[in-house]
């Protein structure tokens, strides 16, 4: 009794993200993560620094204003009443 030898047959190769197209290599990989890292790093960075510009240089001219104000003793049709009412009262002043 002879029995047929078995052949090896190579499983089905994996498909990549899209026809025609195959995924990388571990090394490619690991390449790609570390530059995703960095850039999103860089943007998240750059996003910070410019929202604290922003805030920071608004609260600057908001304080600005209303020494300014305070300096002219005119209350603001536009600054809410509570706010006129702080600075411009006889317990807002200097001494």
């Amino acid at each position: 009794m002879s029995q047929s030898p078995t052949v090896w047959q190579a499983p089905e190769p994996v498909g990549g993200p899209a026809p025609g197209i195959e995924f990388a290599s571990p090394g490619a990989r690991l390449v790609a993560y570390i530059v995703d890292i960095l850039v999103i790093g860089a943007v998240c960075f750059t996003f910070s620094i410019v929202g604290f510009l922003i805030g920071f240089g608004g609260l600057w001219l908001f304080v600005g204003v209303v020494r300014w104000r305070r300096r002219r003793r005119d209350p603001s049709p536009v600054t809410p009443r509570w706010l006129n009412e702080h600075v411009y009262s006889k317990e807002g002043e200097r001494e």
